[in-house]
C-alpha cells in the first residue's frame, strides 16, 4: 500500500489505524511532503510502515510523490490510498484483488461513499462549475461496474502505472 502525507499529521495517523485494524500485515510506504518531518507513532508504524519523507519546499510535487511511492513497490500490485482516507468493514482487499487477478483490468478502484463510482461530468454555467455524478456505465458483475474515473482509491497492478506515472508538474 502507498499512501502520500502533506501537512496532516491526524489524518495519516488515523489511515494507518485503519489499516492496522483491518489489514495488519499489509506493509504500507507513506510520502511525506511536509515541512517538518512527521513523527512515526503507534502500534502500526513498528515495522509495517516506512516513511520517507520528500519535502514539498524541495519541488516534491503530489505526481513526485506518488511516482516515488510508486518505485518503492515490489510486488505485481498495489493499492494507493490518500491520507484522509480510511479501511472500513466494508473495504475487500481480496474481492478486488481476486477481480484484476481474472479480468483484463489493470487497475480496480474503491468508492470513498457508498454507491459513489466516481464517473462525474463538469459543466459551466455563468460562473458556477457544477459537477454532476454518474452511478456507473457498465455493470461487470455484482458490486463492480465500469466507470470513466476512480478517486485516489484503487489496486492496480504496477507495471501498468509504472509505464504512465503521474504528471510530476501537478501540485495539487
Amino acid at each position: 500500500m502507498i499512501v502520500p502525507t502533506f501537512e496532516r499529521p491526524t489524518c495519516i495517523r488515523r489511515f494507518l489505524n485503519s489499516v492496522g485494524k483491518y489489514y495488519p500485515d499489509l506493509r504500507v510506504v507513506v510520502s511525506d511532503a511536509s515541512a517538518t518531518k512527521l513523527e512515526p507513532d503507534g502500534k502500526l508504524e513498528r515495522g509495517k510502515v516506512l516513511w520517507k519523507h520528500l519535502p514539498s519546499a524541495m519541488g516534491h510535487t503530489v505526481g513526485a510523490g506518488r511516482n516515488f511511492l510508486l518505485s518503492q513497490v515490489n510486488t505485481e500490485y498495489f493499492f494507493l490510498a490518500d491520507d484522509d482516507h480510511m479501511m472500513s468493514e466494508g473495504t475487500d482487499l481480496n474481492r478486488m484483488l481476486q477481480f484484476l487477478e481474472s479480468s483484463g483490468y489493470d487497475l480496480v478502484g474503491g468508492s470513498q461513499s457508498k454507491g459513489d463510482y466516481g464517473t462525474a461530468v463538469f459543466e459551466l454555467s455563468g460562473r458556477k462549475l457544477y459537477q454532476h455524478f454518474y452511478r456507473f456505465h457498465d455493470k461487470l458483475e455484482t458490486g463492480v461496474v465500469s466507470c470513466d474515473r476512480v478517486s485516489n482509491t484503487f489496486l492496480a497492478r504496477t507495471t501498468a502505472v509504472r509505464e504512465i506515472g503521474w504528471e510530476e508538474r501537478v501540485f495539487a
